[in-house]
């Protein structure tokens, strides 16, 4: 039922549930100085990122290296298969035509082999090049080479009619070719021949007028031999068990002769210890009885029967003792004995007579075991392990290079050793 009560009581509980309205949550009293400071917080990073980037940016800059003698070796090896192909292959630039050839292509000619710089990292085959440009009476050579070092280019003097060898770099290309003597030229090509070739030398010259001719000289090597080596381990001890010997045991065996107490032996003779003769055991045996049958009887089961075979009457005592032969004989018959009484006669009786064994006594005796000292061959065994191992002698190698067939006996080519030689003589000579 509804009451004022009632009324009065929901009216306070909902003035009671009901917010102030000044008292703001921590969100909308503090949120816009946490996004504040969260920004702050990222800038400072991406700020510290990008200093550590940039450092280390400017330590990898200060690692990149450079060599002017891996520089010079580079340059010179690009030059002189740029060299091989313009000027010996004869690919020279026609009027003002300037001929560049990229290192890849001297690569895959065969003239070059890939370049390496400072850093140990391949230069660029496609942007390291060379080019060759008329330049009045000469030709101006520029090489530039594409590294992860900071390569500077290089320029290079020919003289039209004699290619010149010895030309020096030039950092420009206001180039003035060196005017040799009529003196100078003449010394230069004194030591050379028209009709015969220099003797053989390492020296690479590149002159139009010199002809060149090319060998592979390499050096010799003479292989060691190889041979068995057996290696044996410690000697075990001896043993009387046979040991057969194998590829990997060796065996020894040896015979001694050795004084040893051979097998037990018995006897009834009297003996005593000695050198020679060791006692074992002695036992007295007293004498027992036996039976024998007397002489012209052979012993049957326990009673001797007569060896002789008789013919008779015989009476019952007498049938029942002796050995029978025709039992029951021819026939029986009374009649009185000695005594005269009458008795049963067996008549015609084939028979051996039988009597009961003799007793007799053996004498007692003493029984000796004994051993003899006995002289016997005895092998002994012992092995030790054996290892079986390939050594090779130590190769004796040329110090000079020879032609291939032009080795001293005995040696071969050493692989990897091949030298190129060069040998020159006059391109022409004055008629």
């Amino acid at each position: 039922m509804y009451t004022i009560d009632d009324e009065k009581f929901n009216e306070y509980n909902e003035s009671y549930n009901e917010e102030p309205e000044n008292n703001n949550s921590f969100w909308d009293r503090f949120g816009s100085l946490i996004i504040k400071i969260i920004i702050i917080v990222v800038c400072l990073i991406v700020l510290i990122w990008l200093i550590v980037a940039l450092k280390k940016n400017n330590n990898d800059d200060q690692e990149v290296a450079y060599d002017p003698n891996i520089h010079t070796n580079n340059v010179l090896k690009v030059r002189d298969a740029a060299y091989s192909y313009f000027f010996i292959d004869k690919h020279l630039p026609v009027g003002s035509e300037i001929k560049t050839v990229s290192v890849k292509e001297f690569i895959e000619k065969g003239k070059l082999t890939t370049i390496t710089d400072a850093n140990n990292k391949v230069c660029d085959d496609n942007k390291s090049t060379a080019s060759l440009r008329p330049y009045a009476d000469s030709y101006i050579m520029n090489i530039k080479l594409q590294c992860s070092t900071n390569e500077k280019e290089e320029v290079f003097f020919y003289n039209k009619d004699y290619h010149c060898t010895n030309c020096s770099d030039q950092s420009s290309e206001e180039v003035t070719p060196h005017e040799e003597s009529e003196e100078e030229e003449e010394d230069k090509y004194s030591q050379y021949s028209c009709s015969t070739w220099s003797d053989w030398t390492d020296e690479k010259i590149n002159d139009s007028m010199l002809t060149m001719r090319t060998t592979t000289f390499v050096k010799g090597v003479k292989e060691g031999k190889t041979k068995k080596v057996e290696t044996y381990g410690e000697w075990s001890e001896y043993t009387t068990t046979p040991i057969e010997a194998s590829r990997d045991l060796d065996v020894e065996q040896t015979v001694k002769t050795e004084k040893v107490w051979g097998e037990t032996k018995t006897t009834t003779s009297y003996l005593s210890s000695s050198d020679t003769i060791k006692i074992v055991g002695k036992g007295y045996y007293p004498g027992s009885s036996y039976t024998y049958c007397p002489s012209g009887y052979t012993k049957e089961g326990n009673m001797c029967v007569g060896n002789n075979k008789l013919t008779g009457n015989l009476n019952y005592k007498e049938y029942n003792t002796y050995k029978i032969y025709n039992r029951p004989c021819a026939k029986v018959s009374t009649k009185k004995n000695s005594a005269g009484k009458y008795e049963l006669i067996h008549e015609s009786c084939q028979y051996s007579v039988v009597t009961t064994p003799k007793v007799a006594y053996s004498q007692g005796y003493t029984l000796y075991s004994y051993q003899e000292l006995e002289e016997v061959n005895t092998t002994y065994y012992r092995s030790r392990t054996k290892t079986i191992t390939e050594e090779k002698e130590k190769d004796i190698i040329t110090d000079e290079y020879y032609e291939e067939d032009k080795l001293p006996k005995g040696y071969k080519k050493l692989t990897n050793s091949e030298k190129t030689m060069y040998s020159y003589k006059l391109s022409a000579c004055e008629k």
